[in-house]
């Protein structure tokens, strides 16, 4: 089966734990024989003019609508099967995660941990995102999707358009009517769990995996903090999330020994 990953980010001012995430996918696609692909910002001409007018500076639903074309591209090219990796996704178990077995379509089980006042963690109730996408050739759900999306664009006012109104928000909705297939070994590494793992802790990292409730290969990092952020709490972050990896890197050795 020929399997197109495709991801994107842009080519300067890459913070090294970016370029640590997209190795380990590129890593990933060479050891599988999926062929790699790499856009740089040049990515945002896939979404239609109309989308980059409608939603101005909030870049977030811009990119979720860029990848679905994207992606269809790339189908339309001949290939059978393609798949979307978000730039901050780290794939730390290659051998396992296997994504062939969603022909028609896929999307990431999502389990976010929140912090209690008492210092406790509390997961959510599991849900659904779009950092990690595959379709198949004739599947009916990325121009199903697509066509939500866009609709949802236009009927929401540009200042009520959120980050994640057509990523999560969206695929939550459809799941209600759909049976969406699920990606079930990505996890969802919230900051708060990554530096826990850069103080040497195991305590948010064991949390995850128990309420995550499959075994774990790759794992969101959840980049758009970052992009939030002003440059010294960027700088905070990359130097916990350059720590973190080791950390990750270090046990999944581990754990295979």
């Amino acid at each position: 089966m020929s399997v197109a990953v495709l991801q994107s980010y842009r080519t300067s001012q890459v913070p090294a734990w970016i370029n640590q995430t997209l190795a380990s996918v590129r890593h990933w696609a060479a050891l599988h024989g999926y062929h790699y692909v790499f856009t740089d910002d040049a990515f945002f001409d896939y979404a239609p003019a109309w989308v980059r007018q409608r939603c101005g500076t909030q870049l977030f639903p811009v990119t979720d609508i860029a990848r679905l074309y994207y992606l269809q591209a790339y189908l339309d090219q001949g290939y059978q099967q393609v798949v979307w990796v978000d730039a901050d996704v780290l794939v730390f178990a290659p051998h396992q995660l296997d994504i062939r077995q969603a022909r028609c379509h896929a999307f990431c089980r999502e389990v976010m941990l929140h912090r209690l006042p008492g210092g406790g963690i509390r997961a959510a109730a599991p849900g659904l995102n779009n950092a990690v996408m595959v379709f198949g050739r004739g599947s009916p759900v990325l121009p199903l999707y697509r066509a939500a999306a866009e609709r949802c664009l236009q009927q929401t006012p540009p200042g009520a358009i959120t980050r994640t109104l057509i990523g999560p928000q969206l695929l939550q909705q459809l799941a209600a009517t759909l049976p969406l297939a699920r990606l079930n070994n990505i996890g969802l590494f919230t900051p708060a769990l990554m530096q826990d793992l850069a103080q040497g802790s195991t305590r948010w990292w064991q949390a995850c995996r128990q309420a995550h409730g499959y075994p774990l290969a790759a794992a969101n990092l959840c980049h758009f903090v970052r992009h939030q952020a002003n440059y010294r709490q960027q700088q905070q972050l990359d130097h916990i999330y350059q720590q973190a990896i080791e950390v990750i890197y270090a046990k999944q050795a581990e754990s295979v020994q």
